[in-house]
C-alpha cells in the first residue's frame, strides 16, 4: 500500500470515531430555540497533530425525503461531468473545483479553489501560517489547489455517506464530511452533518 493510500485508509478508519462523542473535548456550542445548532470540539490525532470537529445535528435538506440517505453527497466526478451544462454545481459561491482524473467511481483528483469565510477563520485559528505554507493551505486558498476527493456510500454505517478531501501539495492537511439522516419533515429531510479536519500542530492547552 502506497503512503497516499495508507493516509486515505487511516482517515476513513476514523469515521466512527468522528461520529462518536467519546474522547472529544468540547470548545464551543451554538444554541437555538429548537436546541443545539452546532458544536466545535477537538482531540489529539493518532498520527500527530489535532482533529477539529464541527457537528451540526439538524440540517434541513429541502426535497430530500425520498432520496436514499446514502446518496446525499454527490460523487466528485459526477459534478465534473455536469459542469458544462450546470456550472453552478461546481462553482458555488466561494467554492469552485474542476475534475482532473477519475480513479474509480467516487474517487477523483481535482483542482479546487476555496474562499469560504468560515474556512478562512479555521486557517487563522488552526492552520500553519509559516511562509512556505501560506500559498498551499487547504482550508482557505484563493488559488487552485490540487486535492483528491473520495466518496464512500453506506459508510461508516448503512444509510450514511462519507467524503474525504486530501491535500496533494505536501501540507498533509485533509478533512472529512459525514452525513447521516435523522428524520424527515414532509418532503424535506433532516441530516446530521459532521465536518472534521486536521490541524498540523497540537493545540496549546488552556
Amino acid at each position: 500500500m502506497s503512503l497516499e493510500e495508507e493516509r486515505i485508509h487511516a482517515w476513513f478508519s476514523l469515521a466512527r470515531t468522528i461520529l462518536s462523542e467519546t474522547g472529544w473535548e468540547a470548545a464551543a456550542a451554538s444554541e437555538g430555540m429548537q436546541g443545539t445548532l452546532g458544536t466545535l470540539s477537538h482531540r489529539p490525532r493518532p498520527l500527530g497533530g489535532h482533529l477539529i470537529k464541527f457537528d451540526f445535528p439538524s440540517i434541513l435538506i429541502e426535497g430530500a425525503a425520498t432520496l436514499p440517505p446514502e446518496n446525499l453527497l454527490v460523487r466528485p466526478e459526477v459534478r465534473g461531468l455536469l459542469e458544462p451544462e450546470w456550472p453552478q454545481l461546481t462553482s458555488v459561491g466561494d467554492f469552485k473545483f474542476r475534475t482532473l482524473k477519475v480513479f474509480s467511481p467516487g474517487d477523483a483528483m481535482v483542482h479546487q479553489e476555496v474562499r469560504l469565510p468560515i474556512l478562512r477563520t479555521c486557517e487563522l485559528l488552526f492552520g500553519d501560517s509559516t511562509p512556505a505554507r501560506l500559498m498551499s493551505n487547504f482550508f482557505y486558498n484563493p488559488n487552485q489547489v490540487l486535492a483528491r476527493q473520495q466518496l464512500r456510500r453506506d459508510f461508516p454505517e448503512p444509510g450514511q455517506c462519507c467524503m474525504g478531501w486530501f491535500q496533494e501539495l505536501g501540507t498533509w492537511q485533509e478533512y472529512m464530511t459525514i452525513a447521516r439522516r435523522s428524520g424527515t419533515q414532509g418532503e424535506d429531510a433532516i441530516y446530521r452533518m459532521v465536518v472534521c479536519f486536521s490541524a498540523p500542530k497540537d493545540l496549546p492547552r488552556a
